[in-house]
């Protein structure tokens, strides 16, 4: 989860389900909220993580400071029973959380591949 204090340093886009990106107002005394991708599992797809990017072209210094807390690499990861009825079983099976951020790493950084069948130099 990241709490993003905005100021009126322009930047931020969030991609929305259709594809399209929107840079989000500026709410004066609020925060943006932005959910790591494990929350869909917890929440059956209650709660999701958006893309996001940020391209400061205004000229103006933006700054911050990220912080990530991760469960323990062992942790079982599996739909909350409050998320969970009859008519909404759990849309994801029950995972440990390494294999998780290896599914997301592998899908994301594609030099993984690269590096790890020797074609990057490490250095």
């Amino acid at each position: 989860m990241t709490l993003l204090a905005r100021e009126d340093v322009p930047g931020l886009a969030v991609q929305l389900p259709g594809g399209e990106w929107l840079a989000p107002p500026v709410i004066p005394g609020t925060f943006l909220v932005n959910l790591g991708n494990i929350m869909k599992r917890w929440s059956n797809d209650r709660f999701r993580s958006t893309p996001h990017g940020v391209l400061n072209d205004s000229g103006t210094d933006r700054y911050s400071i990220a912080f990530f807390y991760s469960p323990n690499v062992d942790s079982v990861i599996e739909c909350l029973p409050s998320c969970v009825s009859a008519g909404h079983p759990p849309r994801y099976p029950r995972a440990v959380y390494r294999d998780l951020v290896l599914e997301f790493y592998n899908a994301n950084y594609f030099h993984r591949k690269d590096y790890a069948a020797g074609t990057i130099a490490a250095g």
